[in-house]
């Protein structure tokens, strides 16, 4: 076998066992491991020049889609609709005004470099969501209230999906010269109202289906098929295969509830579902920061500058929304553990090479000069992505240590450990009751059946 395969192979091997022992020392130690995969990516490729960056960045056109619709189905998966309509109150305020804060401070700062508006919107927007796969890992392990961790994970998850689809607006905005609002929305709403109804389709008629399919082997693989083959439909069909991918993950996360809702027959929640989306997602995970930090090559002091000025205004957004959104709440003694948790991770890292990506898709439609000035822009944003990142991740882990919110009591966890093995003794009964409730309401329909027979 050539040199090149069997080092090409110890690559792969080699990433996907830093992003495991990645994951050990984040557990252990609470310090994320993305900081070691961009590192990794950064000696592959600017440092030593082992992998070949032009190869990657040519590759980002099919990476950066792939990890998108992965990124947005995950999201989908993971987001609980019952306890986004009754207990995320707070959550979506402190996202919301989050987002609105940070898009706006940056975006005024970009202004004032002398830089495009909807550039500005777009960098702002792209940094703006905090990363809901380190948030939650470390909200577990902090010393705070269960509301409190509860918040986070709604406002992180939630922020990663909003700021994914505003990057897509704004992009869509941009290639198409629809700058004003009227144009804006309704290219937006068009595109959008696609893919949400053709992602509805697909997962209404999967999970119809998906009693009879969940007994085939490779159950899992053919949804991700299925999922891919939505986006593909959506995008030929001129909508957005990113809403459409959501949309399927929403409802396959929440089967249960929505099959009982529509009275679909045999309709069970999937828990391996998410455990399969769960390898899925820390593969996609791993590799794309090692690619970021592949094809991102940093020349300039100025970029690293600029991303740390812009983290610095994050953290001074964060703690205002912070302030705002839990006065008046028991969550108000939790400000500081609150207010340090901004890490920035993979919606962040992927965004960031989408819209220079679609950009240049769609060099044709736009002219050589302003193509050239909107280029320049956009290419800096993995740069800057890369160094807000790390600057966030190390804001949140000293910030961390720094509250006394990085480690629990050890009666703390016990309880919490006590806890979770309620929870699961509790959706076991829950599950059984619904079955038992399923099999009376079937003998119920048999006997009216053999009623009905008998009166004839």
């Amino acid at each position: 076998m050539a040199l090149e395969t069997l080092v090409a192979f110890a690559i792969l091997a080699g990433i996907i066992l830093i992003g495991f022992f990645g994951e050990l020392l984040f557990r252990r130690f609470r310090i994320p491991s993305v900081l070691i995969l961009l590192a990794t990516g950064y000696i592959l490729g600017p440092i030593t020049g082992i992998v070949d960056v032009n190869l990657m960045v040519g590759l980002q056109y099919i990476f950066a889609p792939l990890a998108l619709i992965i990124l947005l189905f995950d999201g989908g998966i993971q987001l609980n609709i019952y306890r986004l309509v009754h207990e995320s109150g707070r959550g979506i305020l402190l996202g919301g005004l989050g987002l609105i804060l940070s898009i706006g401070a940056i975006a005024v700062i970009w202004i004032m470099l002398g830089n495009d508006l909807l550039s500005g919107l777009l960098i702002g927007t792209i940094v703006a969501g905090t990363g809901s796969a380190i948030v939650i890992p470390i909200a577990k392990g902090m010393n705070i209230s269960e509301k409190a961790r509860q918040t986070l994970t709604i406002e992180s998850s939630l922020t990663d999906v909003v700021s994914v689809v505003l990057v897509l607006s704004l992009t869509g905005a941009l290639i198409s010269g629809h700058v004003t609002i009227e144009g804006t929305a309704q290219s937006v709403v068009a595109s959008f109202s696609i893919g949400a109804i053709l992602g509805g389709v697909f997962g209404m008629a999967w999970i119809n289906l998906s009693d009879k399919l969940r007994k085939l082997n490779f159950y899992y693989m053919l949804t991700l098929a299925i999922m891919l083959v939505l986006y593909i439909t959506t995008e030929f069909m001129a909508g957005s295969g990113a809403i459409a991918a959501l949309v399927f993950g929403v409802i396959l996360g929440n089967m249960g509830e929505i099959g009982k809702m529509l009275r679909f027959k045999d309709v069970m929640q999937e828990p391996k579902m998410a455990q399969f989306q769960d390898e899925i997602s820390f593969l996609v995970r791993t590799f794309f920061f090692v690619f970021l930090g592949i094809i991102v090559n940093i020349t300039s002091m100025d970029v690293v500058i600029l991303g740390v000025g812009i983290t610095l205004v994050l953290l001074g957004t964060r703690q205002a929304a912070v302030w705002i959104s839990t006065a008046g709440s028991d969550l108000a003694q939790y400000k500081k553990e609150l207010g340090v948790l901004m890490p920035r991770g993979l919606a962040t890292a992927i965004m960031a090479t989408y819209p220079a990506s679609i950009l240049l898709e769609n060099a044709g439609v736009i002219g050589y000069s302003q193509f050239g000035a909107i280029y320049r822009e956009l290419a800096m944003f993995p740069q800057i992505a890369f160094v807000v990142i790390v600057a966030s991740i190390v804001i949140t882990t000293f910030g961390v240590m720094m509250t006394g919110g990085g480690k629990k009591e050890p009666e703390d966890e016990e309880v919490e450990e006590l806890s979770e093995e309620v929870k699961e003794e509790a959706a076991k009964k829950r599950k059984l009751r619904d079955q038992v409730e399923e099999v009376r309401e079937r003998k119920t329909e048999i006997q009216e059946t053999v009623d009905e027979d008998e009166g004839t």
